[in-house]
């Protein structure tokens, strides 16, 4: 019997497929970015009602939401100082 790809082995009239090679993970199973988000951001959930919120969602539409939202705090802080 002809095995393809190449790299199988012939056994017995079949083919066997060599062990498969581990790749040793570091211990540490945060990435990166997750190490750096961690010690530097602080996450914030916001929950706007499509009815009741509605002025809000108007003044975010079609900007990016993330920078809107802190622009529009920042600008209530001056407000207030």
């Amino acid at each position: 019997m002809i095995c393809k790809p190449h790299w199988r082995i012939e056994v017995r009239g079949g083919c066997k497929l060599p062990p498969p090679q581990t790749i040793k993970m570091k211990d540490d199973k945060t990435t990166a970015k997750e190490r750096y988000d961690a010690r530097t951001a602080v996450y914030v959930s916001l929950k706007l009602n499509k009815g009741t919120d509605a002025d809000i969602l108007r003044a975010i539409d079609g900007k990016p939401k993330q920078t809107e939202i802190k622009r529009l705090i920042r600008k209530g802080i001056g407000k207030s100082e």
